[in-house]
């Protein structure tokens, strides 16, 4: 029973941070496809790309899926080649639920820099800015 209690405990503590924090319960997925002819890796990071959240590799025409949310804060990703080497990053954020689904490429990715690409995007929502 102590551990259904902590368990629920941490659940409203959580929701209620994120309600405090802005945060609401619309999210929704884009899905980030390779369409290069080289393996990738993405590796979704915190807002400077100092630690990474998840790795995932892409191959050739593969996608994957990212859970967004429509917070306006910057949910970058970063992306490799198989030897290591900083192919770019993606500067994901959205300030609201896009109105349709969303697709982002790899070669719509973006120079790093400082700024985990969102200097690239101009502080903007990234990749849509026409909704």
């Amino acid at each position: 029973m102590k551990v259904r209690l902590g368990l629920t405990a941490s659940v409203l503590l959580g929701a209620f941070l994120l309600q405090a924090c802005g945060a609401d319960d619309s999210t929704f997925t884009v899905k980030i496809r390779n369409d290069t002819s080289q393996l990738v890796i993405d590796r979704q990071c915190n807002i400077t790309c100092d630690q990474f959240l998840t790795k995932i590799q892409l191959k050739p025409g593969q996608s994957a899926t990212d859970v967004e949310s429509p917070d306006g804060v910057s949910s970058p990703d970063k992306l490799y080649s198989s030897s290591g080497v900083v192919i770019g990053c993606l500067p994901i954020r959205f300030s609201k639920t896009p109105p349709r689904s969303v697709t982002i490429t790899v070669s719509q990715s973006v120079t790093c820099g400082h700024s985990s690409g969102s200097e690239s995007a101009g502080g903007h929502d990234w990749p849509l800015r026409e909704y």
